[in-house]
């Protein structure tokens, strides 16, 4: 009865407080079983599923404003330095309504395949090529994929374009 009695309070929690406060120390445990059954007590809620980072990275974005920008001729470069190796990274824009606003803060993202992101702050004029160095990363961390993100004040995404599977090696 006492393993019974562990593991109802394991898997039902608030009845560990409702047992504690609704008894005094001269009862047996019996009298507190009666207390913690499923059908007076119901289970709580299972807990969310773990979000990973890019979990989290994807579901924000599928609530991103779309940024009516095209992306063309993205690439993925491994390139060796003496400070060891890093991905070097080429994406061609155009904007395909209106120019873009000046006062917006735009911003090239580049995504890994396990979901890390690094995005980078960019100047953007109605067409032309962005391209970011990035340390650390790997060819085996690909394949990439490139998309430009308008930046609220708080430097954090709030509207992005399509997004480009880079070419690479």
């Amino acid at each position: 009865m006492l393993l019974l009695r562990r593991s109802v309070l394991l898997a039902f929690p608030s009845v560990l407080s409702l047992a504690t406060i609704g008894c005094d120390s001269s009862q047996s445990p019996a009298t507190v079983a009666p207390a913690a059954t499923p059908a007076q007590n119901p289970p709580p809620p299972p807990p969310p599923a773990a979000v990973t980072v890019g979990d989290a990275e994807n579901a924000r974005a599928a609530s991103r404003k779309v940024l009516q920008i095209r992306l063309t001729t993205g690439v993925s470069l491994a390139q060796t330095t003496v400070d060891g190796t890093l991905m070097s990274f080429s994406v061609d824009y155009a904007f395909l309504s209106a120019p873009p606003n000046p006062a917006a803060r735009h911003a090239l993202m580049i995504r890994r395949s396990d979901g890390q992101s690094i995005i980078q702050e960019q100047q953007l004029q109605s067409k032309g090529n962005l391209s970011v160095l990035v340390p650390g990363w790997r060819p085996e961390d690909g394949p990439f994929a490139a998309s430009i993100v308008q930046m609220d004040s708080s430097n954090q995404p709030i509207a992005e374009s399509e997004t480009l599977e880079l070419a690479g090696p």
